[in-house]
């Protein structure tokens, strides 16, 4: 269990594709949002990813500042580009020495012993790097000017604020204004401000740098968001759950896009129809919007309005554990019961099943689903969806007032299945599987010559 206010696990996190399971952040949805500039960047990113939160006003103050990127800051670019801040961070984490002495006869001392003795040092780590530094804290200083108005969002001015109480220290103004006006600071000058860097005030560099990571995390998002016309969700206390107009997939190049709602005192859906007819891409659709929306930025879809959730697990494609001896459908059992575990720990959470008991019998399957969305329509404050096969489980489940019926349909035309890929109300009793099969060629495949 990843623990934070928002409950999910590695799980969900693997089936909805946040990240790459690769590591490599490649096919993600975080990689959709991934325009950083820095390493640092980097990492706020996919730390940003694991922290979806469930409170209002969180989420609502990171979408203002967002907005504010978007809205306020558009033509404004993210100074400095990666190779510079490699550069920067190979000086700050360099090993040369420290100046300790820091007025008078040692400093002149010290300068000179390094100025001929170690004047490759020098000329690599003392001179280049803090002229590199003061270039780029001039560069921030700009950028914080530009970013700070008067309708400027509380969060990120504070966020300017800790910039500006270290790019305001005394020397560093100065220093920053030499360069400005393309005046060469003396050599003592620079040993001065390497120990202030990298000694005086490591401290106060570290937390300027986390805020200049900061707000490398916020133009990515922002660039993510405008680039792929994500729309920002509306949380309020109207809707039962979930309302969402032209949902999609962000993977899908040309997708066609679905409505999807919880109707009032109805919290659970019952997602019938064939195979390949969308059932599967729908669940993550909804899934990755639920997930992204938590974390205050823009989602795949035209509108968006829901409650604040406390949670989201998925079962889409659970997989057998070798190593621990569990067969498929033991694996499945596992995720139900790790699933009914996490109801005891907050209400309000979105619970998705794709099929329920795959890895057993057709009559088991259907005992044990009909057993486990029995016990879930307990839990009227959570919601739920479940896609099926079984047309039996369907017309058993009508009996229960909280559970909505949709589906997905299709047609054949010469002896092919054409899919809408839309979401339509009610029972589907559609089944091409055997059609698919056929068309494919494998029972020629099969005989034998």
């Amino acid at each position: 269990m990843i623990m934070s206010n928002f409950f999910y696990d590695r799980q969900t996190l693997y089936e909805l594709q946040i990240f790459s399971e690769d590591g490599n952040g490649s096919s993600s949805i975080s990689n959709l949002y991934n325009h950083v500039s820095t390493e640092g960047g980097k990492d706020k990113l996919t730390h940003f990813f694991r922290k979806p939160l469930n409170k209002l006003t969180e989420i609502e103050e990171r979408q203002e500042v967002i907005k504010y990127f978007i809205n306020t800051l558009s033509k404004v670019e993210f100074p400095v580009i990666q190779n510079q801040m490699d550069a920067i961070e190979i000086y700050y984490y360099s090993k040369a020495p420290v100046i300790i002495a820091s007025k008078g006869i040692f400093s002149i001392l010290e300068s000179l012993y390094i100025r001929t003795l170690k004047s490759k040092s020098y000329f690599s780590i003392y001179k280049g790097g803090v002229q590199a530094n003061l270039i780029f804290l001039g560069k921030i200083k700009l950028l914080c000017s530009q970013i700070l108005r008067e309708d400027t969002p509380e969060k990120l001015k504070s966020i300017i604020n800790i910039l500006y109480n270290f790019l305001e220290t005394k020397e560093i103004s100065e220093a920053i204004k030499q360069i400005e006006e393309k005046q060469e600071p003396s050599f003592v000058s620079l040993l001065k401000l390497d120990k202030l860097f990298r000694d005086d005030k490591k401290d106060e560099y570290t937390v300027f740098m986390d805020s200049v990571y900061e707000l490398d995390l916020y133009f990515s998002l922002s660039k993510a968001i405008t680039k792929n016309k994500f729309t920002f969700p509306i949380f309020n206390d109207i809707t039962n759950g979930i309302k969402i107009k032209g949902l999609y997939h962000p993977f899908i190049t040309k997708p066609i896009t679905n409505n999807f709602e919880f109707k009032p005192n109805k919290n659970f859906v019952f997602l019938t129809g064939p195979n390949m007819a969308g059932k599967t891409t729908i669940l993550k659709s909804l899934g990755v919007s639920l997930y992204l929306a938590h974390l205050g930025i823009g989602v795949p879809c035209e509108e968006m309005n829901l409650n604040v959730f406390n949670g989201l697990y998925t079962s889409l494609n659970t997989e057998d554990n070798l190593t621990k001896g569990y067969s498929y459908f033991y694996s499945e059992v596992l995720r139900v019961k790790n699933i009914a575990k996490s109801l005891h720990k907050s209400n309000k959470m979105l619970i998705i099943f794709d099929e329920l008991f795959k890895g057993t019998n057709v009559k088991d399957a259907f005992d044990g689903s009909l057993l486990v969305v029995d016990g879930l329509t307990n839990w009227n404050n959570n919601f739920f969806i479940l896609s099926s096969h079984l047309l039996e489980l369907g017309r058993e489940l009508m009996k229960y007032p909280m559970v909505q019926f949709q589906h997905f349909s299709c047609s054949v035309d010469n002896n092919k299945p054409v899919f809408t890929y839309k979401l339509e109300q009610g029972l589907s009793d559609e089944r091409i599987g055997l059609l698919i099969i056929k068309n494919e060629g494998i029972p020629e495949l099969l005989k034998k010559q």
